[in-house]
């Protein structure tokens, strides 16, 4: 422990801006953050300075862009122990703090006496174990929470077509959090880094709280978040892959069904006017906008059964609801 009094005030500014960055997950009010977040377990002490020399600014980005996997504009290096930056610490920006704590956690392996990381392929892959999962939480994280409150808003402050839309942002982020969970790439970045699973014990040690798949389906399925969460988790075996087969599904038949009204209007020829085009492609377009939901809502049950209706609670569903 060191004393407040002989802290230097920069480092006051830097825990500042973590404390920021972290309380935006912690002090959320969707299922995510009740389930994962532990804002009361903060080990940061403010009143001391990084146990690592830091160098940033142009000095920092000379320091990264000359190593050979330069161009980052954060690292570590293992043989000094310094963390290197090319912003300026003391004023960063909410979104050079995941740089910041993304190094920051090659420090903590250094200090726990990590073993240094080897060159090649399967070195990489056990080095950023911890910070491969730390950068894709901070996306997923954002992302689910965004979700969940867009599924929890009442009946009638969103269109169906926008829940279902939610609905399966949801389900694909939900995929790549268990995805990033084992250690594997997002399904949309197949060749990305494949990782052993990150070290969730020292995760909380460094920073203070645990964001864990595995906790957050169990919230689920307890039934803690309602529904649709708890049909999710209930039925995640059938429902894992379904939410990016079903976005290509109804964007094909958007585009077919916006060519058809495209083709008959072109077949009306100049007797019809402007006006009226306008008001076809209107009531197409509202055509379209009941037939989304249906349509999601037949391909989900065709995945898990009727079970599927407890997706969309307080909906008014087609057969064979």
């Amino acid at each position: 422990m060191c004393a407040a009094a002989v802290m230097p005030a920069p480092y006051g500014q830097i825990h500042a801006a973590v404390q920021k960055f972290l309380d935006g997950f912690s002090k959320g009010k969707t299922p995510i953050s009740k389930a994962l977040i532990f804002g009361e377990r903060v080990p940061i002490d403010v009143s001391c300075a990084p146990p690592w020399p830091i160098v940033d600014g142009k000095a920092g980005k000379a320091f990264c862009d000359d190593r050979p996997d330069g161009g980052s504009n954060g690292c570590f290096d293992w043989d000094s122990g310094t963390l290197y930056f090319d912003f300026d610490v003391k004023s960063m920006s909410q979104s050079n703090v995941k740089t910041y704590l993304h190094e920051v956690t090659h420090g903590n392996e250094y200090l726990a006496d990590y073993a240094r990381p080897q060159p090649g392929a399967a070195g990489k892959s056990e080095a950023e174990r911890n910070t491969a999962y730390l950068d894709r939480m901070w996306v997923l994280v954002g992302a689910i929470a965004k979700a969940e409150a867009r599924l929890q808003r009442p009946e009638g402050e969103q269109s169906l077509a926008t829940y279902v839309a939610q609905l399966c942002a949801l389900l694909n982020a939900l995929e790549d959090f268990e995805r990033a969970e084992q250690g594997l790439p997002s399904v949309d970045q197949p060749d990305g880094l494949t990782t052993r699973r990150p070290i969730h014990d020292d995760l909380i040690k460094w920073f203070g709280f645990h964001v864990d798949y595995y906790r957050l389906m169990r919230f689920y399925a307890e039934g803690k978040a309602g529904d649709p969460f708890e049909t999710i988790a209930g039925h995640w075996n059938d429902l894992r892959g379904v939410g990016r087969s079903l976005n290509k599904f109804l964007a094909r038949y958007e585009a077919h069904f916006n060519a058809e009204v495209e083709r008959f209007l072109e077949a009306q020829g100049p007797g019809m006017s402007a006006q009226e085009r306008e008001e076809h492609r209107a009531e197409k377009a509202a055509e379209l906008a009941r037939k989304l939901p249906a349509l999601a809502a037949q391909e989900l049950s065709m995945a898990i059964g009727k079970a599927a209706r407890y997706l969309f609670p307080g909906a008014t569903l087609p057969d064979p609801f």
